[in-house]
C-alpha cells in the first residue's frame, strides 16, 4: 500500500535512467530525485490505461488528470480557442504527465515553439519512472523543457532567442492542476517587454540598420573581424567596460592607473566623460544604428579602434574607417562572403544595449575577468547618463530595485531587462569573474562588489601591450572576395525581381481563394491546383536571402508578415490567413523595389 491508501505501482528505474540520460544529453544537467517522492506523489491507472497523477499537499490529495480518459480530457482542453492560427510561441507552466503538452504539440507543432516550465523537479523525476518522455526531451526543434532552477538563465535565453529569430505571437497557459508562481509570472511579463522591443526596433530602426549593414559590406576590405582579434587576447587579460551611467564621474580618474593593466572598453556614450578627464580608452564599442558620430568624435578617439556591429551608424563607420572590428553576422552574409569566413562566429545575445554588447564581446574574446564601471542601471539625483544630457532618457515604467548598498533605488523596467541580461550571462558562464566597480546604482546579482581603486590595486596588476593586439589585424575580406560579393548583390537584385513577380501572382491566387471561402468550400478538389501553386510560390519566396533581408529589416510592420505555415483547414480559418496574405503581397513589390535601389546605389551597380 502507498501513503495514499491504495496498491503501489512501482517505479521503473530503468525507464527513469533512460529519461535522465536523454535529459542530461539534451540539456546538460541530470534531474534530482526527491527523497520523499513516495510520500508526495503517486500514480494510478485510468480506465483507458493511461496514468493518473496524484499530488499530496498539507491540506488535500490533488488528482492532476482524469480517472477515465486523460487523453480525452487533454484533447478537450487543448482544443479550446487559446491561440491564433499564426506562428506562435507558447509558454507553458506545468508538464504533469505530459498528456496536455503532447496534445498541444499534436495540434500546433507545425508552426509553434513550446517553452515548458515544470516547477517541481522532484515531480518530473518521479514521473520519469513511469512515463517515457524521451521524444519530448529530445525534440529541441519544438520543445524546451525546464525542470530545474539551475536552468532559469538558459530558459530566459531560449525565450529571447526564440522571439528575436521567429518574431512569434506569444501565449502563456497553465496546465490543469498547477497554480502560477512568481517565476512564471515574471517570465511572461518579460516576454511581453522583449516582444514589444522587437516590434519597436523593426518599426523604427531596422531599415536604417540594414542600410548601415550594406554600407559596411562595401568597406570590409578596410576593416577586420573580432575572431582575428580574439585569438590574440592573453588568457589573463582583464577588461574594464566603461559605461555611461551617472556614477562614472565618481571613479573615472582611477582608469589612468589601470591603463596598460587591463583592456579599457569604452561605450560610445561614455567617450565625452573620458575626454573631460583626458583618458584614452583602448577601444570604443557601438551597436546602435541610429546613434550619430557626435558621441564618438573626440581628440581621444582619433587613433582608437572600434569594436562594433555591422549595423552601427554609417557615420560612425566612416569616422573609424580602417579601425573597425566587426563581431556579428546574419545568414545572407554567408552567401555574400562565403560561409568559411564565419566559421566559429556564432550569433550572440547583446542584452539590448551597448554595454550588454560589450559584455558579450568580452565573452567572445574569452576574457575571464570583467570589471563594470558606470553600470548604474538606475537614476542618480535624477540623472541617467554621466554626460548630463537629456537625450536617450530611458522609457518605461519606473520601479524600485535593490541598490549596491542595500537601499531601494529608482530604475525603469527597461533597465531591469538590461540588469537581467547581466545576471543571466553571469549564471550561464560560471568560468568568468565579474566585478561591479560602479560604486553606485542597482545591485547586479552574481557580481563581486569592489571599488575601482581596489580593482586597480588587487586585480589589474600585470602589464600588457594592449596597442599591439590591434596592430596589423587581417582584413575582413580580400579585394577578390569583395568582387565576388558584388556579383552576389547583382544576383540578389535579380531575385528581388522574381519576388516581385511571385508576390503579384500570390496576390491573385489569394484573392481567388478568398472568394472561394466566402461562397464555396476551400477543401473542394477544384481548388487543389491553386493551393499547390500557393504553397510552391510561398516556399520559393521564403527560401532566398533577399527575402530574409526584407522580413528581418526592410518591412517595418513585422506583424503583417504571413506565417511560414498557412492554415487553410476550414473556410473561416482560411479567410483570416488569406486576407493577411493579400494585404502583404500587394505591398511586397514596392518593398522589393526600394531594397533594389538601396543595393544598387551603395554598390554603384
Amino acid at each position: 500500500m502507498t501513503a495514499f491508501g491504495y496498491d503501489e505501482i512501482l517505479v521503473d528505474e530503468k525507464l527513469r535512467e533512460k529519461n535522465f540520460d536523454a535529459y542530461e544529453s539534451t540539456y546538460g544537467i541530470r534531474p534530482v530525485i526527491d527523497s520523499l517522492e513516495g510520500e508526495k506523489f503517486s500514480i494510478r491507472v485510468a480506465k483507458d490505461g493511461e496514468f493518473v497523477l496524484y499530488v499530496k499537499t498539507k491540506e488535500s490529495l490533488i488528482r492532476m488528470n482524469s480517472l477515465y480518459s486523460p487523453k480525452y480530457e487533454a484533447q478537450r482542453w487543448a482544443e479550446k480557442d487559446f491561440f491564433s492560427k499564426k506562428n506562435k510561441t507558447i509558454l507553458i507552466m506545468g508538464l504533469s504527465t505530459g498528456v496536455y503538452l503532447n496534445r498541444l504539440v499534436e495540434l500546433y507543432k507545425e508552426d509553434t515553439r513550446f517553452i515548458v516550465y515544470e516547477p517541481a523537479e522532484g515531480l518530473f523525476s518521479f514521473l520519469c519512472g513511469f512515463i517515457d518522455f524521451c521524444d519530448l526531451i529530445c525534440d529541441r526543434e519544438h520543445v524546451f523543457l525546464m525542470v530545474s532552477v539551475k536552468q532559469a538563465p538558459a530558459y530566459t535565453a531560449e525565450l529571447i532567442k526564440n522571439i528575436e529569430e521567429r518574431r512569434p505571437d506569444i501565449y502563456s497557459v497553465i496546465t490543469p492542476g498547477y497554480d502560477q508562481d512568481s517565476f512564471f509570472y515574471e517570465i511572461c511579463e518579460k516576454a511581453k517587454v522583449i516582444n514589444e522591443t522587437a516590434i519597436g526596433f523593426q518599426l523604427k530602426w531596422a531599415k536604417g540598420a540594414l542600410k548601415n549593414r550594406i554600407f559596411a559590406w562595401t568597406n570590409l576590405t578596410d576593416n577586420s573581424w573580432l575572431k582575428d582579434l580574439s585569438c590574440r587576447i592573453p588568457d589573463d587579460l582583464p577588461a574594464v567596460i566603461v559605461s555611461a551611467g551617472p556614477s562614472l564621474k565618481k571613479n573615472v580618474d582611477v582608469l589612468k592607473k589601470i591603463k596598460g593593466h587591463a583592456l579599457i572598453i569604452c561605450v560610445d556614450r561614455a567617450v565625452s566623460t573620458l575626454a573631460e578627464h583626458g583618458i584614452v580608452p583602448d577601444v570604443i564599442t557601438s551597436v546602435d544604428p541610429a546613434k550619430g558620430a557626435e558621441y564618438v568624435v573626440s581628440d581621444i578617439t582619433m587613433e582608437v579602434p572600434l569594436i562594433c556591429s555591422l549595423q552601427v551608424n554609417a557615420d560612425i563607420q566612416k569616422y573609424f574607417m580602417g579601425r573597425s572590428v566587426f563581431f556579428d553576422h546574419i545568414s545572407p552574409e554567408e552567401e555574400l562572403f562565403g560561409k568559411e569566413i564565419f566559421n566559429n562566429v556564432e550569433e550572440m545575445e547583446m542584452g539590448g544595449n551597448v554595454s550588454g554588447a560589450s559584455f558579450a564581446v568580452c565573452l567572445k574574446m574569452n576574457i575571464r575577468t570583467i570589471i563594470l564601471i558606470g553600470q548604474d542601471l538606475a537614476f542618480l539625483n535624477g540623472q541617467h547618463h554621466s554626460d548630463g544630457k537629456n537625450d536617450g532618457a530611458p522609457v518605461g515604467n519606473k520601479v524600485l530595485v535593490e541598490g549596491i548598498d542595500g537601499s531601494m533605488i529608482e530604475t525603469t523596467d527597461i533597465w531591469c531587462a538590461f540588469k537581467d541580461f547581466f545576471e543571466r550571462q553571469i549564471a550561464l558562464h560560471e568560468e568568468i569573474r565579474v566585478i561591479d566597480a560602479t560604486e553606485g546604482g542597482a545591485l547586479i546579482n552574481g557580481t563581486e562588489l569592489m571599488t575601482l581603486r581596489q580593482v586597480s590595486d588587487e586585480v589589474c596588476v600585470n602589464e600588457f601591450n594592449i596597442e599591439s593586439l590591434f596592430k596589423d589585424l587581417p582584413r575582413a575580406i580580400s579585394e577578390e572576395e569583395y568582387e565576388n560579393s558584388a556579383g552576389v548583390i547583382s544576383k540578389w537584385i535579380d531575385e528581388l525581381d522574381i519576388i516581385k513577380r511571385d508576390a503579384m501572382e500570390l496576390t491573385e491566387i489569394c484573392e481567388s481563394l478568398f472568394k472561394v471561402c466566402k461562397y464555396h468550400n476551400i477543401n473542394d478538389t477544384k481548388n487543389l491546383k491553386k493551393l499547390k501553386r500557393l504553397e510552391f510560390l510561398r516556399y520559393e519566396l521564403s527560401n532566398n536571402h533577399p527575402n530574409v533581408l526584407l522580413e528581418k529589416y526592410w518591412i517595418e510592420d513585422i506583424c503583417s508578415i504571413p506565417d511560414r505555415q498557412l492554415m487553410l483547414r476550414t473556410n473561416d480559418e482560411a479567410i483570416v490567413g488569406l486576407e493577411e496574405c493579400i494585404k502583404y503581397y500587394r505591398k511586397l513589390p514596392d518593398y522589393c523595389k526600394s531594397l533594389q535601389e538601396e543595393l544598387r546605389n551603395t554598390y554603384n551597380l
